[in-house]
């Protein structure tokens, strides 16, 4: 049983134990009515009934709202301008640059973070400088993908 139905089921429990204590402990007459007791089990599971339906409900409301958590399409298409070679100490590798990123995708700061790495590599004027890249393939196992590709 799922740790979201256990509060509603005990609530659902206690309700109808308290309900229906009265009924229990009245003393036997000699003009019992069998009617009453009907009427009253019967208003018992009504009342059971609708509880357990507003349990269901909310867990589903729950579980759709899980599933809109996911991003839109246009949200994962990245710039294909971004996808740059950079030349490193173990060659020349692609990378998404950061900064390009940052200028030309509008939804950047969205990017997953342990995709995104520090790389050395030499600026235009030969110096070594550090930069923040992200690598294609841990993006596209988070879904994302060039734009204009699939």
């Amino acid at each position: 049983m799922k740790p979201l139905m256990i509060r509603p089921l005990i609530a659902l429990t206690l309700a109808a134990s308290i309900a229906l204590t009265p009924m229990a402990a009245a003393p036997a007459r000699a003009d019992n009515n069998d009617n009453a007791a009907a009427i009253a089990a019967l208003l018992g599971l009504i009342i059971v009934g609708t509880a357990v339906s507003n349990s269901n409900n909310d867990v589903v409301y729950e579980r759709r709202s899980s599933r809109e958590r996911i991003a839109p399409r246009r949200t994962r298409a990245l710039p294909e301008q971004c996808l740059k070679r950079f030349e490193t100490r173990r060659g020349t590798k692609r990378y998404f640059g950061s900064r390009c990123l940052e200028r030309n995708f509008r939804f950047a700061n969205r990017l997953p973070e342990r995709c995104e790495i520090r790389i050395k590599t030499r600026n235009r004027a030969g110096d070594r400088v550090r930069r923040d890249v992200y690598t294609p393939a841990c993006l596209r196992r988070e879904g994302y993908f060039i734009a204009g590709r699939r």
